[in-house]
């Protein structure tokens, strides 16, 4: 079984992410147990509208010109939208702000390659990866 790498300080930025996004856009957010796929479902009135993983990032979002994210979790977030009727965001908080990405649209439009970290020295860690421009993000 893989480490856990995932700190209460982090989600701590998550839940703050979503509070932004969530004021932004008129919904609610509900966080989904450890372990989950995503982080958050989203909803309006009181019904699931998405699905939602949220990444805190402590540079700029200008730092680089994409934000890359394991496309096995895109696909799976993808695919669980699609089943339920319902779409998947990715929220990303840096530190000068935060946006969303649609996934059907990053999934369509980002480059797909192999990459990862390696500053952790987790093999697990390089795999296929989605690179989305961050032009494709709406900020908040």
């Amino acid at each position: 079984m893989r480490p856990i790498y995932e700190t209460m300080q982090d989600v701590a930025r998550q839940r703050t992410a979503m509070a932004r996004l969530c004021h932004a856009t008129g919904t609610d957010a509900r966080e989904t147990p450890p372990l989950c796929a995503w982080d958050y479902e989203v909803l309006r009135d009181g019904s699931v509208v998405a699905i939602a993983e949220v990444k805190c990032r402590l540079c700029s979002s200008l730092t680089y010109p994409t934000y890359m994210i394991s496309l096995r979790k895109m696909d799976e977030m993808g695919m669980e939208a699609a089943e339920r009727g319902i779409t998947a965001i990715l929220v990303v908080a840096w530190q000068d702000r935060t946006g969303y990405a649609m996934i059907p649209e990053a999934l369509a439009t980002g480059l797909k390659a192999h990459g990862g970290r390696a500053d952790r020295g987790d093999p697990a860690d390089m795999e296929a990866v989605l690179h989305i421009p961050i032009d494709r993000f709406r900020f908040v």
